[in-house]
C-alpha cells in the first residue's frame, strides 16, 4: 500500500490519474483519517478559488450555483 506521502502526491486537484491510483487512493483514504481530512482540505481550498475567479459573460447565474452547489456536496459527502 502507498505511504501518507505518495497518497498526498495523487491527490492533486485536477491531476489525471490512472484506474490503479484511483483503487489506491480509495483504499488508503479508507483507513486514514489524516488523508481524508488532507482530502477535504484540498478541496476546500480549490473551492475558495473558484470562488474568487471572476465570472466570464457566457456563464449564467444558475450554471455557476449548480458549480457551487456540487462542489460543497463533494466536499461535504461521508466516506472516501
Amino acid at each position: 500500500m502507498k505511504s501518507c506521502k505518495e497518497i498526498a502526491k495523487l491527490l492533486v486537484p485536477g491531476k489525471k490519474l490512472f484506474f490503479q491510483e484511483k483503487i489506491e487512493i480509495k483504499m488508503h483514504l479508507l483507513m486514514c483519517e489524516l488523508c481524508r481530512k488532507y482530502e477535504k482540505q484540498l478541496k476546500l481550498i480549490s473551492f475558495k478559488k473558484i470562488k474568487n475567479i471572476p465570472k466570464e459573460d457566457n456563464i449564467s447565474d444558475k450554471e455557476v450555483c449548480e458549480l457551487e452547489q456540487e462542489i460543497i456536496n463533494e466536499i461535504t459527502k461521508t466516506g472516501p
